[in-house]
């Protein structure tokens, strides 16, 4: 959060205590993978042998055929329960 302005000034607030986790995120194949581990590897060192074996499958001319419904922030909040 950077800035709460109708909490400015209001005892032990601290927006920076309610900032979204930081994510890494990167793209292959016409998809898009999300990691919460800001110390992981890379996507490519990650995918290894994938990325070459996935090809056959032609990811990038595949069309979306249902738009999702969900909340990421609320998908990433399950997750840490």
């Amino acid at each position: 959060m950077i800035s709460a302005p109708e909490f400015e000034g209001q005892p032990n607030f601290d927006a920076r205590d309610l900032a979204l986790a930081p994510l890494r995120a990167g793209e292959r194949f016409n998809l898009i993978f999300v990691n919460l581990d800001p110390g992981a590897r890379s996507l490519a060192h990650s995918l290894g042998e994938l990325a070459s074996q996935a090809e056959q499958f032609q990811f990038e001319g595949m069309k979306r055929f249902e738009r999702p419904t969900y909340n990421m922030k609320m998908q990433l909040e399950d997750l840490r329960r």
